[in-house]
């Protein structure tokens, strides 16, 4: 597999961009936006998508869903030249959304996640992607979580990380395992500990075996993302020599 390196550059937006088969292009805003922008990203939500928000209860949580939403929205619409209430998504049978618009709208891959008022939007030309992005938070339980869903090689790799990075290095290797899981389709049903990723603080972000198919390692790459903050992430993509560009929304 061929390594990768953190993206780091993050840029504002051109007016002309447009998604190249050999690039993942990234994403990011923070959810407290103006009243204006969210009130924009609001009235680009379907009926379905405005009654899925109204059913959190956290309000946070609400507002992260419609915020987002409301950019991958934005976004689609920008590069398919349409109205962003036209555009339709249909869902497989894990639940992953795709887009059910024709032309260009079906060889767009996209994904998105969201933590603590954080947004990524990952998208990608005839690939599969998947992104996460998780917040650091200071917690005494990280080791005990890592037990139950790591695999025991994961395990003993953030034994030997130092005690100062240990917190990073859980986070790192959480972030690429849901990344990996979300490009793949493969879902939440897959258990955690039956593939293994690399995520020392200062190394490669890394697809290292899969117990079910061992010719998965060479079909998939990873990138760590710095998106800012206390939040880490990972983009994982079908391929290898994806170069990755990072994007401000705002």
């Amino acid at each position: 597999m061929t390594d990768s390196i953190a993206a780091t550059s993050w840029r504002r937006t051109p007016a002309d961009l447009a998604l190249a088969a050999d690039v993942v292009d990234v994403w990011r805003s923070r959810v407290d936006l103006t009243a204006m922008q969210r009130l924009a990203m609001q009235q680009c939500l379907s009926t379905i998508e405005i009654e899925r928000a109204n059913r959190y209860r956290v309000v946070t949580r609400r507002e992260e869903f419609i915020v987002a939403r409301g950019l991958l929205r934005t976004i689609l619409a920008r590069l398919m030249h349409i109205d962003p209430r036209e555009i339709e998504f249909t869902y497989g049978d894990k639940g992953k959304p795709s887009l059910a618009s024709p032309d260009i709208g079906r060889a767009i891959s996209f994904n998105v996640s969201h933590s603590y008022g954080m947004i990524l939007i990952a998208m990608t030309m005839e690939k599969a992607v998947g992104v996460d992005v998780e917040q650091v938070r200071d917690s005494k339980d990280f080791r005990r979580i890592a037990e139950r869903f790591f695999s025991p090689a994961e395990c003993q790799a953030l034994a030997v990380v130092p005690m100062d990075d240990q917190q990073q290095a859980f986070y790192n290797c959480w972030t690429r395992k849901e990344a990996f899981l979300k490009a793949s389709g493969l879902g939440i049903t897959t258990a955690l500990d039956s593939f293994d990723v690399a995520f020392w603080p200062a190394g490669d972000a890394r697809l290292l075996a899969t117990r079910w198919d061992t010719s998965q390692v060479d079909r998939w790459s990873m990138t760590h993302l710095t998106p800012g903050g206390e939040h880490v992430a990972t983009v994982a993509v079908e391929g290898q020599g994806m170069a990755v560009r990072c994007w401000d929304v705002w």
